[in-house]
């Protein structure tokens, strides 16, 4: 029997001993990970950066529909500034802000920003009615 025909015939067993012997060396797995991290620390993290710059610009793409380029034409147009309170951020990039029912894109803003606006519900009458309470006191 032949290798090929042998591993068709036989595929489910085979992924059942690949599991196993992918769990009964997991320490030696892990073991391997740190050593070589050890030795190539520096190496590691710029792939892991560069990694991470590629996953942000393909999920701006993916999740609102625009390319890195546009985000920087936004951030450009707020002076690096959150569009409701100002804040410059130095170390962050700022979200996209985007309309829930639309998919629209609006502004970026700081996560703070963000998060109240989604705790509101992006609901204009809620925002309202919290800023009057916050006047009246």
């Amino acid at each position: 029997m032949t290798d090929k025909k042998y591993y068709a015939e036989h595929a489910e067993e085979e992924r059942a001993r690949a599991r196993d012997r992918y769990w009964r060396n997991a320490e030696t797995r892990r073991e391997y990970g740190r050593r070589y991290y050890a030795e190539n620390k520096d190496e590691v993290r710029a792939r892991r950066k560069l990694r991470a710059e590629q996953e942000w610009a393909g999920n701006l793409k993916r999740r609102y529909g625009i390319t890195e380029e546009q985000y920087m034409d936004l951030l450009d147009a707020q002076d690096c500034a959150c569009a409701i309170c100002g804040l410059v951020s130095e170390d962050k990039k700022l979200v996209v802000d985007h309309d829930h029912a639309t998919g629209r894109v609006r502004s970026l803003l700081c996560s703070n920003c963000n998060t109240a606006l989604g705790l509101f519900r992006d609901d204009p009458n809620l925002l309202v009615n919290a800023a009057m309470y916050l006047v009246v006191g």
